[in-house]
């Protein structure tokens, strides 16, 4: 198992990243601070939401998990948690690579773990496409990707 493994890495935590907008106190730095409690969220508004974080320097990466927060859920109401469509990408060989595309997923999943052949890159990209109309706010609790240094053996 990937997961967990004494040499990989969480080579996104505490990392400052940039977003394509952010809602008053849900910045994206709480995409990546560690903890349980805050979370990035995107203006309403954004038709294209989108976290990008610059790692510090080249990296082997092969797994990546997203944790998300559903804002808005009501039970009593009929609205409950529904797969959320995301794409992650990486920075590397001076292109954007898709590693993971969930544009339409089956099964909802709060936390999502993926694992992916090991690619090398400078950066990360987490896209939420508008194309899945969900009936609640999504944000990111924790956007962790997991790799070593390329200069590691």
């Amino acid at each position: 198992s990937v997961c967990n493994t004494p040499h990989l890495y969480n080579l996104t935590a505490r990392m400052r990243p940039s977003v394509s907008s952010a809602t008053v106190g849900r910045e994206g730095i709480y995409a990546t601070d560690e903890s349980n409690l805050t979370w990035w969220q995107p203006e309403d508004g954004d038709e294209d939401p989108k976290i990008t974080i610059n790692l510090s320097g080249e990296f082997k990466i092969s797994s990546a998990r997203v944790y998300f927060r559903e804002i808005g859920l009501d039970y009593d109401n009929g609205v409950r948690p529904q797969p959320v469509p995301y794409v992650l990408k990486v920075f590397g060989k001076g292109q954007w690579i898709t590693v993971v595309d969930n544009t339409s997923p089956q099964k909802e999943m709060m936390i999502d773990f993926r694992q992916f052949e090991t690619v090398e890159c400078t950066a990360v990209s987490l896209e939420l496409p508008r194309g899945k109309d969900l009936p609640y706010a999504v944000g990111v609790v924790d956007l962790s990707v997991f790799g070593k240094h390329i200069t590691d053996i």
